[in-house]
C-alpha cells in the first residue's frame, strides 16, 4: 500500500512539473515572436553567418568578416545559424527559446536530485528565474551556459567516483562547450566543481584511510584541470586581449536592495513585479531560518564538538552555503561593467540566488513546508508570467510590423535604421529586418564589440546618404569616409511612434534631410521605410 501511494505521488509530481513547464512556454507559443533586447541582433548575425558560410557572400564580405579568434558567445549563434538553414527566422528564434525554457528547469532539477534526491521539489524555484532580466536582455549565450553549468555539475557528481575514459571525454566536451557559450559561467563552473570535490573528500575521508581519500582527491582535481584545460587557456587569451577601460559599479546600497527585490527576475516594471518577487524573497528567508535552526539543533545534539559538526555539515553539502557567500562577495565588489561588457552584477545576482537555493535544497523539510513552498512559487511564477505575457504581446505586434517592412527590402542591400523609440527593449528590434535575407544593417552592435563571431570588415566601405556625410546627421551609423569603396544606403528604416518623432528634433531634422534623396514607400503605426530614389 505504501509503495502504491509512493508511486502515485511520484507520478503526480511528474505531471505537476510538466504543468509548470507548459505554463512557462505559453508566452513562446501564443505569439509569433518573443522579442528581447539583443535577441534580434543575435538572430540577424546568425543569418549573416549562415549566408557567408553557405551562401553567396560576395556582397556581405565587403562589410563583414567572421573572426578567426576562438571566442566565447558562439553556441547561440551556431544553433541559430544551423536552425536558419531550414527554418524561417521567427521559428529559429522560437526553437532556441523553447530549448532554453525546457532544459534549464530540467538541468537544475537533475542537479538538485544529484545532491539531495529527497528535496527535488525545491527545484521548482527555477521557474521564476527562467524569464529573467538577462533573458529579456537577449543574453542567449549566457542563458544556454546556465543549462550547461547544471548539466556539467550533475554529470560530475554522477561520474566522479568512477572516472571512465568515456566520462572524461564527455566532461571535456561539456567544459569546452561551456566556454564557447559564456566565459563568465565557464569560470564559475570550475569553482562549483571544486565544491563537489571538497564535499566528496570529506565523505571519502570518513569511509577510507586518509591517504586513499587524498589520492582520490588529487585524481579528481587532475581530471578537472585536464578536461577544463582548453577552456582555461582560451579564457586567459580572451580576457588578456581585452583591457578594461571604464569600470562602473552599482552602489552597494542599491545592490542590497536588489537582493530583497530579487532583481534578476525583474524586467519591465519594479512596482508591479516586486509584488511577486517579494513572495519569493520571503519564502527564501523562511526556508533559510528553518535551515539555520536545524543546524543549531544539530550542533547542540552532537557530543563530539564543533569539529565533528563542521565535518558533518560539509558532508551534508553545506559548502554550497560557503560558495554562495563567495558569490555574494563577487556580487558586491565586482564592477558592473568593464567598458566592453556589462550587467555583471545582475548576472552574478542570478547565480547567487540559484546556488543559495541549491544549498537550501540540501536540507530536509516537513512535507507541508514543501507543499506551501511550491504553492507560493506557483503564485509568484504565474503572476510574473501573466505580466510578461502582456508585454510580449505588444512586442510581438511590433516585431510583426518590422518583419512586414522587411518584405519590401531587396536582398544584398544596405539598410540604415534610425531608432527614435523611447522604450529600452526596442534598441535592436530593427535587426528583425535581416533575419530571413542577406542584408547589411548598419545598426549592428555585435560587430563592433569584439565579443562575437562576426565583426566589421577591416576595409569597411564608405556608406553614404546622398551628398551628406555622417556628420550632417544627429544620428550615427557605421561608415568609413576614408574608403575609396562607396556604397549608398539603399533603405532607411525609422522606428518610433509619430508622437515620439514629433517630440524629437533630431528625428524631424533627419527625416527632412532624408526626404531629399529618399521616398517613403511604407508607413505603419510604429515604423517608416524610405527607399533611395532612382
Amino acid at each position: 500500500m505504501i509503495l502504491k501511494n509512493e508511486h502515485f505521488v511520484n507520478k503526480f509530481e511528474l505531471y505537476l512539473f510538466a504543468g509548470f513547464l507548459f505554463l512557462n512556454l505559453i508566452p513562446v507559443f501564443l505569439f509569433k515572436y518573443l522579442p528581447t533586447l539583443d535577441g534580434p541582433a543575435h538572430l540577424h548575425n546568425a543569418n549573416l553567418i549562415y549566408n557567408m558560410v553557405l551562401g553567396d557572400s560576395s556582397f556581405l564580405a565587403n562589410f563583414y568578416q567572421i573572426t578567426k579568434e576562438l571566442l566565447p558567445n558562439w553556441s547561440g549563434h551556431f544553433i541559430l545559424s544551423s536552425l536558419n538553414s531550414f527554418l524561417p527566422g521567427w521559428l529559429a528564434e522560437k526553437t532556441l527559446v523553447t530549448l532554453y525554457l525546457v532544459f534549464l528547469p530540467l538541468s537544475f532539477r537533475w542537479f538538485i536530485k544529484s545532491i539531495s534526491p529527497e528535496n527535488y521539489l525545491l527545484s521548482y524555484f527555477i521557474f521564476p528565474f527562467c524569464y529573467s532580466f538577462t533573458f529579456f536582455l537577449g543574453f542567449y549565450n549566457f542563458s544556454l551556459a546556465l543549462i550547461l553549468l547544471f548539466l556539467l555539475l550533475a554529470f560530475w557528481i554522477k561520474v566522479q567516483k568512477t572516472l571512465k575514459p568515456v566520462n572524461i571525454i564527455l566532461l571535456f566536451i561539456l567544459f569546452t562547450t561551456l566556454y564557447f557559450s559564456h566565459v563568465f559561467v565557464f569560470l564559475i563552473s570550475i569553482l562549483a566543481t571544486g565544491v563537489i570535490i571538497l564535499t566528496q573528500l570529506f565523505d571519502d575521508y570518513e569511509k577510507t584511510s586518509g591517504s586513499q581519500s587524498f589520492q582520490q582527491f588529487l585524481k579528481r582535481i587532475t581530471v578537472i584541470i585536464f578536461t577544463s584545460g582548453l577552456g582555461i587557456i582560451l579564457s586567459f587569451i580572451f580576457l588578456a586581449s581585452r583591457k578594461a577601460f571604464n569600470y562602473s559599479y552599482i552602489p552597494k546600497i542599491e545592490l542590497l536592495k536588489w537582493i530583497r527585490d530579487i532583481r534578476p527576475t525583474i524586467v519591465f516594471n519594479f512596482d508591479h513585479e516586486t509584488v511577486y518577487t517579494h513572495i519569493l524573497f520571503y519564502l527564501i528567508v523562511i526556508l533559510t531560518i528553518i535551515t539555520l535552526v536545524q543546524m543549531v539543533m544539530q550542533l547542540v545534539k552532537l557530543k563530539s564538538g564543533f569539529t565533528n559538526f563542521i565535518i558533518t555539515s560539509v558532508k551534508q553539502n553545506d559548502l554550497w552555503l560557503a560558495f554562495s557567500f563567495l558569490l555574494l562577495l563577487f556580487y558586491f565588489f565586482m564592477p558592473d561593467s568593464n567598458g566592453y561588457s556589462g550587467y555583471f552584477s545582475v548576472r552574478m545576482g542570478l547565480l547567487l540566488f540559484l546556488f543559495f537555493i541549491v544549498w537550501i535544497a540540501t536540507r530536509s523539510y516537513n512535507k507541508w513546508v514543501l507543499i506551501i513552498s511550491i504553492t507560493l512559487i506557483f503564485i509568484a511564477n504565474s503572476g510574473l508570467n501573466y505580466y510578461y505575457l502582456k508585454q510580449v504581446r505588444r512586442l510581438n505586434f511590433l516585431a510583426i510590423e518590422i518583419n512586414n517592412q522587411a518584405k519590401l527590402i531587396k536582398e544584398n542591400t544596405v539598410v540604415l535604421p534610425m531608432n527614435f523609440s523611447t522604450n529600452w527593449i526596442h534598441g535592436h528590434l530593427s535587426n528583425y529586418l535581416g533575419i530571413d535575407k542577406p542584408l547589411v544593417i548598419l545598426e549592428n552592435y555585435e560587430c563592433g564589440t569584439g565579443y562575437f563571431p562576426l565583426k566589421w570588415n577591416d576595409n569597411f566601405p564608405n556608406t553614404t546618404i546622398g551628398n551628406n556625410s555622417k556628420d550632417d546627421f544627429c544620428t550615427d551609423w557605421k561608415t568609413n569616409s576614408l574608403s575609396t569603396m562607396k556604397y549608398p544606403v539603399n533603405f532607411i528604416f525609422i522606428l518610433g511612434k509619430q508622437s515620439e518623432i514629433n517630440k524629437n528634433k533630431c528625428a524631424q531634422q533627419s527625416i527632412e534631410k532624408i526626404s531629399k534623396y529618399y521616398h517613403l514607400i511604407s508607413k505603419t503605426e510604429n515604423t517608416l521605410l524610405f527607399e533611395l530614389m532612382e
